[in-house]
């Protein structure tokens, strides 16, 4: 896992992921990207992600692989 860097002031990425990170319970945090999403959702460690949820990439991956609960999806999509 690479620095900790925030993506939001940069131009987004075509994959939609502005920014993530593991958080450690004691102030840390590893950045996480785009490939290492899945294996971090596994981990016992909180999991930050800061998403464009514009990004077609991305709302098929909170669809299909966020493992979020279905009934809370469309919040996640909403453009509010």
């Amino acid at each position: 896992m690479g620095d900790l860097i925030d993506k939001s002031d940069q131009k987004r990425d075509v994959d939609g992921l502005l920014f993530a990170c593991t958080l450690n319970g004691r102030g840390g945090a590893n950045s996480v990207e785009w490939e290492e999403l899945g294996p971090a959702l596994d981990k016992s460690e909180p999991l930050w992600v800061h998403l464009d949820h514009s990004s077609s990439e991305i709302r098929n991956w909170i669809v299909e692989k966020s493992g979020i609960d279905a009934t809370l999806i469309p919040a996640f999509l909403a453009d509010e």
